[in-house]
């Protein structure tokens, strides 16, 4: 089956795998097209190191953590990749990550933001290309106690960023950091016309995974 994945072209859905060996992934990489693995919840550093190698984009949206080093070789990547079901993510990772590039203009760097705050917004300021962050973990949670608001002061250091952002999963603001937030072209993903609006003075809600 490893040699199979190799061959081919054209995307590849393998989210019903739950590990994968290095060899496995070895002939991965080497198949034309995207391979989504999002079933994967960990994988070793030594078959991370491989995964950095695809020409191409690569989804491990099931990671829920990623480790500093594992952070430092996927930001090697050279193309889109996605880690959108995060449930931790450390400022040092966070830093590897900010220094992800791709060769496309179309492609982009999609992640969890889980436990929202000020250091993270700084660090991924310095990206540069399309951003996509999801704020808060998934699976989604109805309860009010759960709403998914960004700080302005964290507002304020996407509107920094080199390239379009686009925010996802947002369900409340205050009114300041929605005002940061409209007028910045680059910033897309926010319904601006349904969204919750919180009061300033209030104290900030809990943040799911915090």
């Amino acid at each position: 089956m490893a040699a199979g994945l190799g061959c081919g072209t054209g995307n590849l859905n393998l989210n019903s795998i739950e590990s994968l060996s290095q060899d496995a992934a070895v002939h991965l990489i080497k198949r034309s097209g995207a391979p989504s693995l999002d079933g994967l919840t960990n994988v070793s550093l030594d078959v991370v190191k491989i995964l950095a190698q695809k020409k191409g984009e690569l989804s491990l949206g099931g990671l829920i953590s990623i480790g500093d080093d594992a952070a430092l070789e996927l930001s090697k990547l050279r193309s889109t990749l996605r880690l959108h079901g995060l449930e931790d993510l450390s400022d040092k990772a966070a830093e590897h990550l900010s220094s992800h590039r791709v060769s496309n203009s179309d492609d982009l760097l999609f992640l969890s933001i889980p436990k929202p705050r000020e250091s993270l917004f700084e660090i991924f300021s310095k990206h540069e290309g399309n951003l996509m962050l999801g704020i808060g973990s998934r699976p989604f949670s109805f309860r009010k106690e759960d709403t998914r608001t960004i700080e302005p002061k964290e507002a304020e250091w996407i509107t920094k960023h080199k390239g379009k952002v686009t925010i996802q999963w947002v369900d409340a603001l205050k009114d300041s950091a929605l005002q940061i937030l409209k007028v910045c072209p680059s910033i897309e993903g926010v319904d601006y016309n349904s969204i919750e609006i919180l009061k300033e003075t209030s104290k900030e809600l809990k943040r799911k995974g915090t």
